[in-house]
């Protein structure tokens, strides 16, 4: 009750100050900072996993289970959800509120890197981020063109358009979808492999072992020095047919001979 005997007392006072609340609301108005999604305090940590060429089914039985079970130890978690696709898996893991983040993201860390020896030879260590439910898109950019083949598109918008509009201030991105990356394939001939006795993983061995990038440095030769290269690394997509895969009895058996080198692009998803 004091505000109101002090406003009877003082009518003039509490006159003029409703005034200039009136006439500083615009200024107020257009300093305001705005938001379209507010803040939503829910720690929560995503970690992305990906293993091409195993089915939905194998990514959730041989990798999300294993990572989810490795998850227990974190102190803290609410629960956690996890979605397995064909060659990839999304882990979410939500924290109690007023959970520091930081410590959450290297826990979480910590726990991916245990469990390594459990899933699948050669899987990439996962990409771990910060998510929240605020965290949607506002504006989606479709880019096409009638001209240039979609992996030209692809490699544009990746290494132009991207980078232009990430260094644009309030504006964040994630990698573009939808594009035909391009992605050079060995389509192997069961029937030929089988007669040489080969497996994929032969295949998969000569490529590792003779398309290699090596250092050199230079060589000095009287008053010059020059650069040095190796032929460790195939210098075109279809020189690739021409490595050997294996000889036996003086037979060298070749790429060519048992798949066929594609320049191509991964599939769509």
């Amino acid at each position: 009750m004091w505000i109101v005997n002090i406003a009877l007392r003082r009518p003039y006072t509490f006159i003029v100050a409703a005034l200039l609340i009136l006439l500083s609301t615009p200024y107020v108005l257009r300093r305001m900072p705005t938001d379209i999604f507010p803040a939503i305090d829910i720690p929560v940590v995503a970690m992305l996993w990906q293993y091409n060429g195993m089915t939905a089914k194998e990514i959730a039985d041989r990798l999300t289970t294993s990572v989810e079970r490795s998850m227990a130890l974190i102190d803290g978690i609410e629960h956690s959800e996890s979605l397995s696709y064909s060659g990839a898996a999304v882990v979410k893991v939500f924290f109690h509120p007023g959970t520091d983040i930081r410590t959450a993201i290297a826990q979480v860390m910590s726990s991916s890197n245990s469990v390594y020896r459990s899933l699948p030879t050669n899987v990439a260590p996962p990409q771990v981020i910060q998510y929240s439910a605020a965290d949607l898109p506002l504006v989606q950019l479709g880019i096409s063109s009638s001209v240039v083949p979609e992996t030209d598109v692809n490699d544009f918008v990746n290494n132009i358009a991207r980078t232009e509009l990430q260094s644009k201030r309030g504006v964040a991105m994630t990698n573009p979808f939808g594009a035909k990356s391009r992605q050079i394939t060995l389509d192997v001939d069961a029937p030929a492999l089988l007669a040489r006795g080969l497996s994929p993983a032969d295949l998969n061995d000569t490529l590792a072992a003779q398309n290699l990038i090596l250092p050199t440095g230079t060589v000095k030769i009287g008053s010059n020095e020059y650069d040095v290269s190796l032929n460790g690394a195939v210098a075109s997509i279809p020189r690739l047919a021409d490595l050997p895969v294996r000889t036996v009895n003086g037979v060298t058996t070749l790429v060519r001979d048992v798949a066929t080198v594609r320049d191509g692009a991964a599939p769509v998803t």
